[in-house]
């Protein structure tokens, strides 16, 4: 049996793709299903926006066999090695928020929680390490809640 607690009442829930989210300070999250020994989790509000988002931001436009047109080409970018400074991120981040901007605004409806609904998104700062760009990105729902997410980009040089 699977009990929510009262965040989740009258709303649709995802799966939790993205685990070990922290509402601050720098957390690895592994994208697993279920840690071992535990059941699924799932998520509601603004951290299923934001993992509707990083979901959009690093999937590659055209792997999806059912929907060619999901994702963006930042992780195209990323795996051409054509992030060397940070201007090469925020630019590719620019891009790809306009593409985010209309793929989470045709799958939202008005019946979806404000809180899950996408307003806005916006990079906070970039670090090109020699094989990691960490680019920290502050996301708005139209509730006007904001979440910090920290996007870790492994570097082809």
């Amino acid at each position: 049996m699977i009990t929510f607690s009262h965040d989740y009442t009258g709303r649709q829930v995802d799966v939790l793709a993205f685990d070990g989210a922290s509402p601050s300070g720098e957390v690895l999250l592994q994208q697993v299903m279920a840690q071992p020994y535990q059941g699924g989790k799932v998520t509601a509000g603004i951290q299923k926006l934001a993992q509707r988002f990083l979901l959009c931001l690093l999937t590659e436009k055209g792997s999806c066999p059912w929907d060619v047109t999901w994702g963006t080409y930042f992780m195209t970018e990323a795996h051409l090695g054509r992030f060397q400074t940070p201007l090469d991120v925020y630019g590719a981040f620019s891009q790809a928020l306009t593409e985010i901007q209309t793929q989470l605004t045709a799958v939202e409806s008005e019946t979806d929680p404000v809180d899950e609904r996408f307003a806005s998104a916006v990079i906070d700062s970039v670090a090109v390490e020699a094989d990691v760009s960490k680019v920290y990105v502050t996301l708005w729902s139209r509730a006007g809640r904001d979440r910090a997410v920290l996007v870790s980009i492994p570097l082809t040089v």
